[in-house]
């Protein structure tokens, strides 16, 4: 009956304590895969067709792209004529 006793004592010691390693290991890994580093992130394109861009248009678009956590941009600027009702 001592034997059982000292059997369960070490058994009941150990595992609480793999259990709280396995849920350490667990919680750096998931804190790992949310932080995303630059060279990690996505990039888009963005075209600038003529001379249809206006400065505060520009500015708010490049806003909307940093906050959605785009990593970077390929600027490509088409020739073209000016489009009516674009004001610069």
């Amino acid at each position: 009956m001592n034997r059982i006793r000292r059997h369960n004592q070490r058994k009941n010691g150990v595992l609480p304590g793999r259990v709280v390693l396995l849920s350490a290991v667990v919680m750096f890994h998931c804190v790992r895969a949310q932080v995303i580093s630059d060279a990690d992130r996505p990039e888009t394109w963005f075209h600038l067709i003529g001379g249809n861009v206006s400065k505060a248009g520009l500015v708010a678009d490049l806003e909307a792209v940093k906050a959605a956590g785009i990593g970077g941009i390929q600027f490509f600027h088409g020739r073209g004529g000016r489009w009516e009702g674009v004001s610069r």
